[in-house]
C-alpha cells in the first residue's frame, strides 16, 4: 500500500470493505528480483485457476506495457491449453484509469503486504472476510 496517513489507508480500506467481493492474492515465494515473469506467471495460474473454483467468468487484468501483455496473453492461452480454465471464461486487459475497480487488487495486495512485511494487521482485518490468501512456492 502506498504510503499514506493510516487515518486515509483506514478510510480506503473500510470502502474495499463495504463492496460485496471476494479476493484471492497470490503470494509467490522465494523470489528474486530477476525472475519476476515467472513468478508473475506461476502466481497468475494459480490466480486464475482459484478464481474459477469460485465460478468467475470474467477476469479484467491491468494494463502494462504492450510487449509484456502480449507475454500475459501467451501465458493464458498456455493456461487454456492446459484446459485449467474454462473456454468461457473472459480474461481482458483494462486500465485503472477507465476502470476504478481495478484500484481494488492494489488495495488488497496492500493490505496484505501490511500484515505479513509490516505488522499492521488493522488493514487486513478490516476485509479478512472477502480475502484468501494463497501462499505459492516458486521451484
Amino acid at each position: 500500500m502506498e504510503r499514506r496517513e493510516p487515518r486515509a489507508e483506514g478510510k480506503i480500506v473500510g470502502t474495499v470493505a463495504q463492496i460485496d467481493i471476494a479476493a484471492v492474492v497470490v503470494i509467490g515465494t522465494p523470489m528474486a528480483k530477476k525472475n519476476q515473469e515467472r513468478a508473475r506467471a506461476v502466481c497468475m495460474e494459480s490466480m486464475v485457476v482459484a478464481l474459477t473454483a469460485m465460478g468467475v467468468e470474467q477476469v479484467l487484468l491491468e494494463e502494462r506495457t504492450p510487449s509484456l501483455n502480449e507475454r500475459d496473453q501467451l501465458l493464458i492461452r498456455s493456461i487454456r491449453g492446459k484446459k485449467l480454465i474454462p473456454k468461457a471464461m473472459r480474461i481482458e486487459v483494462g486500465q485503472p484509469s477507465a476502470e476504478p475497480m481495478l484500484w481494488v487488487p492494489d488495495i488488497v495486495a496492500g493490505a496484505v503486504g501490511a500484515d505479513r512485511v509490516h505488522d499492521l494487521p488493522q488493514y487486513l482485518d478490516a476485509i479478512r472476510p472477502m480475502v484468501e490468501v494463497l501462499d505459492v512456492p516458486l521451484r
